[in-house]
């Protein structure tokens, strides 16, 4: 046989083997498969490592069908951290280019309001969203370094009250100063953008955090938040047990004196004023009662039946009324 009919054969076959390496590293292991599967890709993980997590799923054949997509790709795009939802169907490239793009599994997660900082930080831990000190250590002292879309600055470093109570999509292992940006994206767009006359946020929100806190009743929340304001502007104590509460190690059923003692900027049973920042991340209805308090001569309130609260003037009116519900067996929490 002629050499140039061996090379012949011999070049076709080489062509042929690359066109079907080519067809295995490119296409879908399973083009018609409606299987969903999540995967979990670690942080830092090479090329290598991840398409050896996705072949032993049976995303895709083999690790070099995803090497091969990588090289494809340019491969010099970084290969983001986190849990994705991936299927057989995909080809390789598919693959690549979705965790090239951070395209991760997103679940929804809900945040009642008057929750605090911490507790956020809880159920990100719990869902798997995200690490909850790096989130804690963000929000509580980078507040300034964040700017949402239309411009709005936290007035303090410590974004307690600031990031808005509502429902949202996060992704497995989500960047915390991801969570924080769109959570205080929200705030901006919910509260920020409606008032545009309010050029200081910093007493309006920690009122509202006390409002928050302390009414239970809708009708309630504007008559407490005047009655703060009616005791800022004589230079009367708040004394007001939530912001006790903040600075206590765990939440307790009920406050005892001793505890009214704890040595805390917070504690606005020992100082005047204002506590430094929010105390927990209010909702729309105590922003807007802190924003627009109920004008009245009230100085105090106590929790009667039915959580509804009963508002006084003087200290004298307060103790009767406090009497009264002790008569008929009602033990107030103010």
């Amino acid at each position: 046989m002629a050499p140039v009919i061996i090379f012949a054969i011999a070049a076709a076959i080489v062509a042929l083997w690359v066109v079907v390496e080519y067809n295995e590293l490119t296409q879908p292991l399973d083009p018609g498969s409606r299987a969903r599967l999540l995967v979990n890709i670690p942080k830092g993980a090479p090329a290598g490592r991840i398409g050896a997590i996705l072949a032993k799923r049976g995303i895709i054949r083999s690790r070099d069908a995803f090497i091969f997509a990588i090289r494809i790709e340019g491969g010099d795009k970084p290969l983001k951290p986190g849990v994705y939802e991936l299927s057989p169907a995909m080809s390789p490239k598919q693959v690549a280019q979705t965790i090239e793009a951070g395209r991760v599994s997103m679940d929804t997660v809900t945040f009642p309001e008057g929750w605090t900082l911490a507790q956020m930080a809880d159920l990100l831990q719990h869902r798997g969203m995200t690490d909850r000190a790096q989130f804690l250590d963000i929000a509580r002292h980078g507040g300034r370094t964040f700017t949402a879309p239309h411009g709005f600055v936290a007035p303090d470093d410590n974004l307690e009250g600031y990031l808005f109570p509502d429902t949202y999509r996060f992704g497995q292992h989500s960047e915390p100063r991801m969570i924080i940006s769109e959570m205080l994206a929200n705030f901006e767009d919910r509260v920020v953008r409606l008032h545009p006359q309010v050029s200081d946020w910093r007493d309006r929100m920690i009122v509202a955090s006390l409002v928050e806190r302390e009414a239970r009743v809708p009708s309630d929340r504007p008559l407490i938040a005047g009655v703060i304001d009616n005791r800022l502007r004589i230079g009367m104590r708040l004394q007001i047990d939530a912001t006790v509460q903040y600075c206590l190690p765990e939440h307790k059923a009920r406050l005892m004196y001793s505890d009214l003692k704890v040595d805390s900027p917070y504690n606005t049973y020992k100082h005047k004023g204002l506590p430094p920042t929010p105390i927990c991340c209010p909702g729309i209805p105590s922003i807007e009662a802190a924003l627009a308090p109920t004008a009245s001569t009230y100085l105090f309130y106590v929790s009667g039946p039915g959580d509804k609260h009963i508002f006084t003037h003087t200290m004298a009116e307060h103790d009767a009324e406090r009497k009264k519900l002790e008569a008929v067996g009602y033990r107030s929490a103010q």
